[in-house]
């Protein structure tokens, strides 16, 4: 039997995915939510084991990454100081391949 998988993408609408065959539909464009049954491959779906995925977008990961980053005003002001906004960009690019090197 199979379940949704729903993968919430904000103002994006949700998406509806069949653990089945995979294929995959947006609640704003079709009304799957409410389906017993796989549009698709006609497998039926059991609604208790629904799987609810949290999307990570780029924006995420970079938000997460600068809040550990730790600078502080004063680093920025003298890496814009010492080699101007591509020395703080820089040093954001440093901070990001740290944080995702962990």
């Amino acid at each position: 039997m199979a379940h949704w998988i729903i993968e919430d993408n904000g103002f994006g609408g949700q998406t509806y995915r069949c653990s089945n065959c995979r294929e995959a539909w947006n609640d704003l464009y079709d009304d799957i939510s409410r389906e017993d049954v796989c549009p698709e491959c006609g497998e039926s779906i059991d609604e208790d084991n629904t799987e609810y995925i949290e999307t990570t977008t780029i924006q995420d990961v970079m938000i997460r990454a600068s809040n550990k980053a730790h600078l502080t005003k004063e680093q920025l002001i003298d890496a814009f100081w010492d080699k101007g906004l591509m020395g703080v960009y820089n040093l954001g690019l440093r901070h990001m391949f740290e944080y995702l090197k962990k």
